[in-house]
């Protein structure tokens, strides 16, 4: 059929290259990819065409959510993967993580190819147990990697408070698999160091 045919080359362009790569995946876009996740390359098909008749952003949230239907089809560029909502800064922080990582660190917490000021800072954090002071130094680590900017020494204005805080979530996260106490409000100020 010819809609058939429209379908298999709309499907071939967006195997060639994975137009899914800049779509933001938050909760609304899940959504709305979940309503397209069941139906099959024709209905895509006129569902992407009944999207791209109107110009408005609601329309352009659709053709991404139907976009992310198509590659996730068999044989599509992410068949079987899950979607994940990683922006570039989250991107590059995995990436830094994952080389930082790499090897085996002498020092607990402290990942073994992290750069001098990173191993400094870190080596800064400390806490009462071994278990709750690698949390703190990993959630630190995490946020550093972020962006998020702390005070730098122990001698930096805010360093006591940054301290505090950084170790109760530490302690949050190393008590208990409900972390929902360490992300209340009345901890996110952390942020604003």
């Amino acid at each position: 059929t010819y809609g058939g045919k429209i379908a298999t080359e709309i499907k071939k362009r967006f195997n060639k290259s994975d137009e899914t790569a800049n779509i933001v995946v938050d909760d609304e876009m899940r959504k709305l990819a979940a309503k397209y996740s069941s139906m099959d390359k024709d209905e895509l098909t006129a569902a992407f065409a009944r999207a791209t008749s109107r110009k408005d952003d609601a329309s352009k949230k659709e053709r991404d959510a139907i976009r992310l239907a198509f590659s996730k089809q068999k044989g599509g560029p992410n068949a079987g993967k899950k979607t994940l909502p990683l922006g570039a800064i989250v991107n590059r922080a995995v990436v830094a993580e994952v080389g930082q990582e790499m090897g085996t660190g002498t020092e607990l917490g402290i990942p073994a190819n992290a750069p001098v000021s990173m191993r400094s800072f870190l080596g800064a954090i400390n806490h009462r147990t071994g278990e709750k002071q690698l949390a703190s130094r990993t959630i630190a680590a995490r946020l550093a990697r972020l962006g998020v900017s702390f005070p730098a020494t122990k001698a930096t204005e805010g360093w006591n408070g940054f301290l505090k805080e950084i170790r109760n979530l530490g302690t949050n996260v190393s008590k208990s698999d409900d972390i929902t106490q360490t992300l209340l409000p009345k901890k996110t100020h952390i942020l604003a160091y």
